[in-house]
């Protein structure tokens, strides 16, 4: 039975996480670490022998709880979906099994259809237009940027001929977004229907021999604002209509890079962002602390270290914003990987 939230005791959602330190950058990292035996579940056992990842280890009955917590459908193993819908919620589940066979409340769930949105349905209902996976793809790419959205995905799930409602295609497109990033790319697409499964483990696409190679998008002063998060920053901050080579070529630099050359304090230019209310820097005072830093950044790398950072696009940089890329480890970072360090305290806006 699931372990009620009064009977988890001390162990809760956010200790877990909190618990597991720089290993739970991400659900995905913490999950992978702790399903041992690379299956795409880990279980009692394994929590049980992971303990050492965590400070402090987990007693036995901590990781009993959690387990049980995590463990939305009673099968005595936690999946990745469970565990990363848990993560969201801030909370484990506890009021009883999900509503739809192999979910949990916390996931894509829609009420009263004839038959769940397994992957095995998502096939059944593509096929009925498209003879294989690769002309269904080509054929919801819309803009023919080799990547689907979620309004191309629904829309195109939607005219199948056996069509998926906008709930079902929610559900189906989160089982194929892999890494998280809100766009699904044609390796994606066909990795998941070659594993068999929505949420597929970095395990089971490994043992499957698969590689996602997310493909280059090619970034042009005419495409739209909202094409990618580059060029809604970028255009907004250049004057002149010529496209910087880092944007469609190898970036001038790195988060690790960005670290080792500011070094180990916040430079004082930028110290409105550690006020304990937090704060903002515009781009001038963001290129102004950065020609400090040791070697200083060049215009080019301070440009595009302050794009990577302001994710909202408001041409500002704010504390939520700096420090989160600096524990992500990455420019661009999605706002539900910054909003996921947030739920389990490890950010505060």
């Amino acid at each position: 039975l699931p372990v009620p939230a009064a009977e988890v005791g001390a162990i809760t959602v956010r200790s877990f996480i909190q618990r597991m330190g720089t290993a739970a950058a991400t659900p995905q990292d913490a999950f992978d670490q702790l399903d041992v035996n690379h299956d795409g579940f880990f279980v009692l056992d394994e929590l049980r022998s992971s303990s050492d990842a965590f400070t402090p280890a987990l007693t036995d009955d901590e990781a009993a709880a959690s387990v049980a917590g995590f463990d939305a459908n009673l099968d005595h193993k936690v999946c990745l979906a469970e565990f990363t819908s848990a993560i969201r919620r801030r909370s484990f589940y506890a009021d009883g099994p999900p509503n739809a066979a192999g979910t949990g409340p916390g996931l894509k769930v829609w009420q009263a259809t004839s038959e769940p949105m397994t992957l095995s349905v998502f096939t059944k209902r593509m096929q009925s237009s498209y003879g294989s996976p690769k002309p269904a793809f080509d054929g919801m790419d819309t803009d023919k940027d080799k990547y689907l959205n979620m309004d191309e995905f629904k829309a195109g799930a939607g005219a199948f001929e056996s069509h998926l409602t906008g709930e079902e295609a929610e559900y189906a497109f989160a089982g194929f977004d892999i890494d998280g990033d809100e766009m699904v790319c044609q390796d994606e697409f066909m990795g998941v229907l070659s594993v068999g499964r929505f949420y597929p483990s970095k395990a089971a696409l490994a043992a499957a021999s698969i590689v996602i190679n997310k493909p280059a998008i090619v970034l042009t002063t005419t495409l739209a604002p909202t094409t990618t998060e580059i060029v809604a920053v970028t255009l907004a901050l250049q004057a002149s209509t010529t496209t910087n080579v880092w944007e469609t070529q190898k970036a001038p630099i790195d988060v690790p890079t960005f670290l080792s050359q500011m070094g180990t304090a916040v430079p004082q230019k930028l110290s409105m962002l550690q006020s304990q209310a937090g704060g903002c820097v515009d781009l001038n005072t963001f290129r102004a602390a950065a020609s400090d830093f040791n070697p200083p950044l060049t215009s080019e790398q301070a440009d595009y270290a302050f794009c990577g950072m302001d994710e909202n696009h408001d041409k500002k940089v704010c504390s939520f914003e700096f420090f989160g890329v600096l524990k992500i480890g990455h420019f661009f970072p999605s706002r539900s990987h910054l909003e996921h360090l947030r739920e389990v305290g490890a950010l505060t806006e």
